[in-house]
């Protein structure tokens, strides 16, 4: 009987520990991994937690979590808008949506000079642009390749130019 009890203390020991939860400050525990990828504990709502692929941490305030590739795509958790989040090339860093992350390394890139992260049009969300000198309205700066001795600057409202 005492072997019993020790094999059912152990085994609910072992279940509270796999489990997300909520510590008092924040979500604590382990999550399982599956065929969509690790899961992180995120809290999803305040005191709430829940074990999820990627989402938005509302105690962090900032996306959670991983993303799984796919052919010739290694898409990130990133934030698409204030509060959410989405596994892509390409999001905002935080909730300020003042500036882009991502990987941009998709075989759906286009550019010349490979692609990178920017809000490429005044209110538009963050995605991959070509890697040829372009305008970021996110930073508000000029970004980007240029020939050899020239230089990718400001040309006007929303828009960069190769300068010698």
């Amino acid at each position: 009987m005492r072997g019993y009890l020790l094999l059912l203390v152990a085994c609910v020991s072992v279940a509270l520990a796999a489990q997300c939860y909520y510590d008092g400050k924040r979500c604590a525990g382990v999550c399982p991994n599956n065929a969509s990828g690790n899961h992180a504990c995120v809290e999803y709502e305040a005191g709430r937690c829940k074990c999820v692929g990627c989402a938005f941490d509302v105690g962090y305030q900032e996306c959670i979590g991983t993303c799984k590739s796919q052919q010739g795509n290694w898409p990130i958790c990133v934030l698409t808008s204030n509060s959410t989040c989405a596994c892509q090339d390409c999001g905002w860093e935080d909730i300020s949506l003042k500036s882009c992350m991502g990987t941009c390394n998709s075989s759906q890139c286009v550019g010349t000079h490979g692609c990178e992260c920017a809000q490429a049009r005044e209110g538009s969300q963050c995605e991959c642009v070509s890697e040829d000198c372009h305008y970021d309205f996110a930073s508000d700066e000029c970004y980007g390749y240029c020939g050899p001795a020239e230089a990718c600057e400001y040309s006007g409202h929303g828009s960069c130019s190769c300068k010698r």
